[in-house]
Protein backbone atom coordinates (compact mmCIF):
# COMPACT_ATOMS: atom_id res chain seq x y z
CA UNK A 1 0.00 0.00 0.00
CA UNK A 2 1.28 3.28 -0.98
CA UNK A 3 1.54 5.70 2.11
CA UNK A 4 2.56 9.29 0.83
CA UNK A 5 3.66 10.60 4.10
CA UNK A 6 6.51 7.86 3.83
CA UNK A 7 8.29 9.24 0.37
CA UNK A 8 9.83 12.24 2.11
CA UNK A 9 11.63 10.03 4.74
CA UNK A 10 12.58 7.62 1.96
CA UNK A 11 14.15 9.71 -0.32
CA UNK A 12 16.11 11.27 2.55
CA UNK A 13 17.40 8.27 3.39
CA UNK A 14 18.23 7.34 -0.56
CA UNK A 15 19.96 10.73 -0.60
CA UNK A 16 21.89 10.40 2.40
CA UNK A 17 23.25 6.87 1.45
CA UNK A 18 24.40 7.86 -1.57
CA UNK A 19 25.99 10.88 -0.09
CA UNK A 20 28.32 8.61 2.49
CA UNK A 21 28.77 6.07 -0.86
CA UNK A 22 30.36 9.41 -2.48
CA UNK A 23 32.58 10.82 0.44
CA UNK A 24 33.96 7.48 1.25
CA UNK A 25 34.64 7.18 -2.37
CA UNK A 26 36.25 10.56 -2.79
CA UNK A 27 38.40 9.17 0.53
CA UNK A 28 39.37 6.32 -0.39
CA UNK A 29 40.66 7.93 -3.74
CA UNK A 30 43.07 10.33 -1.61
CA UNK A 31 40.70 13.09 -1.43
CA UNK A 32 41.07 15.04 2.00
CA UNK A 33 37.26 16.18 2.53
CA UNK A 34 36.97 19.35 4.46
CA UNK A 35 35.19 20.12 8.03
CA UNK A 36 34.74 23.49 9.28
CA UNK A 37 37.13 24.73 11.99
CA UNK A 38 36.24 24.33 15.57
CA UNK A 39 37.80 26.81 17.78
CA UNK A 40 36.97 24.54 21.19
CA UNK A 41 38.86 20.62 18.97
CA UNK A 42 41.74 23.24 18.10
CA UNK A 43 42.01 24.66 21.62
CA UNK A 44 42.82 20.74 23.31
CA UNK A 45 46.26 21.38 21.44
CA UNK A 46 47.07 24.48 23.14
CA UNK A 47 45.81 22.33 26.38
CA UNK A 48 48.48 19.63 25.89
CA UNK A 49 51.26 22.20 25.29
CA UNK A 50 50.46 24.94 27.99
CA UNK A 51 50.63 21.71 30.13
CA UNK A 52 53.90 19.92 28.37
CA UNK A 53 56.03 24.05 29.53
CA UNK A 54 54.32 24.00 32.67
CA UNK A 55 54.88 20.53 34.05
CA UNK A 56 51.09 20.56 35.19
CA UNK A 57 48.29 18.06 34.74
CA UNK A 58 45.10 18.09 32.16
CA UNK A 59 41.84 17.14 33.22
CA UNK A 60 38.80 15.52 31.56
CA UNK A 61 35.45 14.46 32.11
CA UNK A 62 32.42 13.10 29.71
CA UNK A 63 30.07 14.24 32.67
CA UNK A 64 27.49 12.40 33.99
CA UNK A 65 25.93 8.74 32.52
CA UNK A 66 26.83 5.68 31.49
CA UNK A 67 27.18 3.41 28.50
CA UNK A 68 23.24 2.90 28.26
CA UNK A 69 20.77 5.40 28.29
CA UNK A 70 19.87 8.62 26.88
CA UNK A 71 23.18 10.45 27.84
CA UNK A 72 25.03 6.94 26.27
CA UNK A 73 26.06 9.69 22.80
CA UNK A 74 27.13 12.40 24.49
CA UNK A 75 29.42 10.04 27.24
CA UNK A 76 30.85 7.95 23.98
CA UNK A 77 31.39 11.35 22.44
CA UNK A 78 33.24 12.83 25.80
CA UNK A 79 35.57 9.68 26.00
CA UNK A 80 36.38 9.87 22.17
CA UNK A 81 38.14 13.66 23.34
CA UNK A 82 39.80 11.59 26.32
CA UNK A 83 41.09 8.99 23.44
CA UNK A 84 43.07 11.66 21.93
CA UNK A 85 44.14 13.75 24.88
CA UNK A 86 45.53 10.80 26.51
CA UNK A 87 47.68 9.93 23.11
CA UNK A 88 48.52 13.60 23.07
CA UNK A 89 49.34 13.39 26.93
CA UNK A 90 51.03 10.34 26.43
CA UNK A 91 53.50 11.34 23.69
CA UNK A 92 54.37 15.05 25.87
CA UNK A 93 54.56 13.05 29.14
CA UNK A 94 51.84 14.99 30.54
CA UNK A 95 49.70 13.50 33.54
CA UNK A 96 45.90 13.50 32.30
CA UNK A 97 43.18 12.74 35.02
CA UNK A 98 40.13 11.50 33.84
CA UNK A 99 36.78 11.51 36.05
CA UNK A 100 33.88 9.39 35.76
CA UNK A 101 30.43 9.06 37.17
CA UNK A 102 29.45 5.71 36.66
CA UNK A 103 30.93 2.24 37.20
CA UNK A 104 30.50 0.91 33.98
CA UNK A 105 32.63 3.21 32.69
CA UNK A 106 35.65 3.38 34.28
CA UNK A 107 37.01 0.44 32.71
CA UNK A 108 36.28 1.81 29.27
CA UNK A 109 38.39 5.07 30.48
CA UNK A 110 41.09 3.10 32.19
CA UNK A 111 41.43 0.96 28.71
CA UNK A 112 41.64 3.95 26.61
CA UNK A 113 44.07 5.71 28.45
CA UNK A 114 46.72 2.37 29.27
CA UNK A 115 46.43 1.98 25.34
CA UNK A 116 47.51 5.62 24.94
CA UNK A 117 50.71 4.69 26.79
CA UNK A 118 51.13 1.50 24.86
CA UNK A 119 50.92 3.26 21.50
CA UNK A 120 52.72 5.55 23.06
CA UNK A 121 55.99 3.77 23.56
CA UNK A 122 55.63 4.60 27.59
CA UNK A 123 53.59 1.80 29.33
CA UNK A 124 55.90 2.34 32.43
CA UNK A 125 54.13 5.98 32.91
CA UNK A 126 50.48 4.76 32.82
CA UNK A 127 49.24 5.10 36.13
CA UNK A 128 45.73 3.69 36.99
CA UNK A 129 44.82 6.06 39.78
CA UNK A 130 45.00 8.83 36.81
CA UNK A 131 41.14 7.36 35.64
CA UNK A 132 39.03 7.79 38.62
CA UNK A 133 35.21 6.42 39.64
CA UNK A 134 34.19 9.66 42.05
CA UNK A 135 30.17 9.10 42.68
CA UNK A 136 26.57 8.73 40.77
CA UNK A 137 25.69 11.64 42.71
CA UNK A 138 25.42 14.57 40.62
CA UNK A 139 27.33 17.66 42.88
CA UNK A 140 29.04 15.26 44.79
CA UNK A 141 30.31 13.77 40.90
CA UNK A 142 31.44 17.95 40.12
CA UNK A 143 32.38 18.58 43.90
CA UNK A 144 35.29 15.53 43.80
CA UNK A 145 36.31 16.93 40.52
CA UNK A 146 37.29 20.42 41.47
CA UNK A 147 39.55 19.16 44.33
CA UNK A 148 41.15 17.44 41.98
CA UNK A 149 41.94 20.38 39.76
CA UNK A 150 42.97 22.39 42.82
CA UNK A 151 45.11 19.84 44.39
CA UNK A 152 46.89 18.69 41.23
CA UNK A 153 47.21 22.26 40.23
CA UNK A 154 45.71 21.18 36.49
CA UNK A 155 46.25 23.46 34.08
CA UNK A 156 43.11 22.96 31.81
CA UNK A 157 39.61 21.39 32.52
CA UNK A 158 37.92 19.48 29.01
CA UNK A 159 34.19 19.23 30.27
CA UNK A 160 32.90 17.50 26.98
CA UNK A 161 29.85 15.24 27.49
CA UNK A 162 26.52 14.84 28.89
CA UNK A 163 25.89 17.75 31.65
CA UNK A 164 22.93 19.22 33.71
CA UNK A 165 22.88 21.55 36.54
CA UNK A 166 26.17 20.84 37.59
CA UNK A 167 27.66 22.17 34.70
CA UNK A 168 27.99 25.87 35.79
CA UNK A 169 29.95 24.82 38.98
CA UNK A 170 32.45 22.35 37.30
CA UNK A 171 32.89 25.68 34.23
CA UNK A 172 33.08 28.63 36.89
CA UNK A 173 35.16 27.03 39.21
CA UNK A 174 37.82 25.60 37.28
CA UNK A 175 38.07 29.16 35.57
CA UNK A 176 38.93 30.70 39.01
CA UNK A 177 41.68 27.67 39.39
CA UNK A 178 42.95 29.24 36.00
CA UNK A 179 42.53 26.42 34.01
CA UNK A 180 41.64 26.79 30.19
CA UNK A 181 38.43 25.78 29.93
CA UNK A 182 36.41 23.80 27.51
CA UNK A 183 32.92 22.62 28.03
CA UNK A 184 30.69 20.98 25.69
CA UNK A 185 27.23 19.67 25.82
CA UNK A 186 23.89 18.60 23.85
CA UNK A 187 22.03 19.92 26.99
CA UNK A 188 20.24 23.10 25.63
CA UNK A 189 19.45 24.11 29.38
CA UNK A 190 23.51 23.76 29.99
CA UNK A 191 25.13 25.24 26.81
CA UNK A 192 24.15 29.01 27.78
CA UNK A 193 26.08 28.44 31.30
CA UNK A 194 29.00 26.75 29.40
CA UNK A 195 29.10 29.57 27.45
CA UNK A 196 29.25 32.18 29.69
CA UNK A 197 32.07 30.23 31.64
CA UNK A 198 34.10 28.60 29.59
CA UNK A 199 37.16 29.75 27.02
CA UNK A 200 35.39 27.45 24.44
CA UNK A 201 32.27 25.54 24.14
CA UNK A 202 31.15 23.25 21.54
CA UNK A 203 27.53 23.39 21.08
CA UNK A 204 25.19 20.46 20.60
CA UNK A 205 26.24 18.78 17.45
CA UNK A 206 29.94 20.01 17.78
CA UNK A 207 29.81 17.63 20.25
CA UNK A 208 29.34 14.47 18.30
CA UNK A 209 31.97 15.86 15.98
CA UNK A 210 34.49 15.82 17.81
CA UNK A 211 36.18 12.17 17.31
CA UNK A 212 36.49 12.53 13.70
CA UNK A 213 37.59 16.21 14.14
CA UNK A 214 40.25 15.39 15.83
CA UNK A 215 41.30 11.86 14.64
CA UNK A 216 40.54 13.03 10.94
CA UNK A 217 38.98 10.26 10.15
CA UNK A 218 37.57 10.12 6.33
CA UNK A 219 35.30 7.63 6.83
CA UNK A 220 33.80 9.53 9.96
CA UNK A 221 34.06 12.36 8.20
CA UNK A 222 32.13 11.14 5.12
CA UNK A 223 29.11 10.17 7.18
CA UNK A 224 29.43 13.50 8.85
CA UNK A 225 29.04 15.13 5.09
CA UNK A 226 26.38 12.67 3.77
CA UNK A 227 24.44 14.07 7.11
CA UNK A 228 24.92 17.45 6.61
CA UNK A 229 23.87 17.10 3.16
CA UNK A 230 20.54 15.18 3.76
CA UNK A 231 20.08 18.38 7.04
CA UNK A 232 20.15 20.94 4.03
CA UNK A 233 18.19 18.97 1.90
CA UNK A 234 15.54 19.30 4.27
CA UNK A 235 15.84 23.18 5.30
CA UNK A 236 15.49 23.59 1.65
CA UNK A 237 12.28 21.49 0.94
CA UNK A 238 10.61 23.56 4.46
CA UNK A 239 11.42 26.60 2.83
CA UNK A 240 10.11 25.97 -0.60
CA UNK A 241 7.13 24.00 1.18
CA UNK A 242 6.20 27.07 3.28
CA UNK A 243 6.58 29.72 0.34
CA UNK A 244 4.47 27.46 -2.10
CA UNK A 245 1.69 26.95 0.78
CA UNK A 246 1.38 30.53 1.82
CA UNK A 247 1.35 31.88 -1.67
CA UNK A 248 -1.05 29.02 -3.16
CA UNK A 249 -3.06 27.96 0.14
CA UNK A 250 -2.46 24.07 -0.99
CA UNK A 251 -1.57 21.59 1.64
CA UNK A 252 -1.06 19.04 0.00
CA UNK A 253 2.75 19.74 0.22
CA UNK A 254 2.52 19.90 4.11
CA UNK A 255 1.27 16.13 4.56
CA UNK A 256 3.78 15.16 2.49
CA UNK A 257 6.12 16.15 4.94
CA UNK A 258 3.98 14.29 8.26
CA UNK A 259 5.87 11.64 8.66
Amino acid sequence: MFIATRVYALLTAVIIVVAMFYNLNLAKKGKKLYLRRIAGLDALDECVGRAAEMGRPIHVTPGLGGLTGTSAPQILAGLEIQSYLANKCATYDVRLFCSVSEPEVLPVAQEIQKASHVAAGRPDTYREEDVRFLSQSQFAFASAIIGIIERERCVASVMIGAFAAEALFLAENSAQLGCITIGGATNLYQIPFFIAACDYTLVGEEVFVGGAYVSQDQAKIAGLRAQDIGKALTIALLIVVALYTTFTGDKSLVKILNM
